[in-house]
């Protein structure tokens, strides 16, 4: 929202600006007088802007900062003291890179190896896969198969995707024209 109150700004003082730099003769005195105190004026709002924006992108940072926090506070609760990153680790060990299987298949296979490595029940571990989900240690996606032309879903989240790719898969169609990753790290 600041950002496209801030290109308006700029663009109306432009407009402004080049207005009276063609065209500066056909402007009477008196317009020129109520240009020269607008410019001033929309260059402290846009100042005001700058420095409103500044202070958001901040508190979002903090916020990102005390999310991870959190998630790694809860990650160490459920495994007994691991953190993100030694889960991440341990799950590049035993899988490598990605985990080629769809989402369901996926996070219970992910699930079942959190539950024999940390020694934890079902519960705890769909807890850490939902912790790792968030904090985008593990992200699900859709690859294309090599050679494969696949028109674009009518979905641009990327959970409705998924959803939609795994229960209204084309039933004339033995394989699916995408493959399912679950990518780590």
């Amino acid at each position: 929202m600041w950002e496209r109150i801030e290109k308006i700004l700029l663009d109306w003082e432009a407009a402004l600006v080049k207005k009276l730099a063609h065209e500066g003769a056909q402007y009477r005195t008196e317009d020129l007088k109520w240009v020269n105190e607008e410019v001033p004026r929309i260059e402290e709002e846009l100042r005001i802007i700058s420095l409103r924006l500044h202070k958001l992108e901040e508190l979002i940072a903090k916020a990102r900062t005390l999310l991870l926090e959190l998630e790694n506070d809860e990650c160490r609760i459920l495994t007994g003291g691991d953190d993100l990153n030694k889960v991440r680790d341990f799950l590049k060990e035993r899988f490598g890179d990605q985990l080629e299987q769809n989402y369901t298949q996926g996070r219970n296979t992910i699930c079942a190896a959190l539950q024999e490595h940390y020694h934890i029940d079902p519960k705890a571990s769909r807890e850490i896969f939902s912790i790792l989900k968030e904090a985008k240690v593990i992200r699900y996606t859709l690859r294309h198969e090599p050679g494969l032309e696949v028109p674009p879903t009518p979905y641009p989240a990327e959970e409705a995707v998924l959803i939609y790719n795994e229960v209204f898969k084309d039933p004339l169609k033995t394989e699916p024209p995408l493959k399912p990753v679950l990518e780590i790290g």
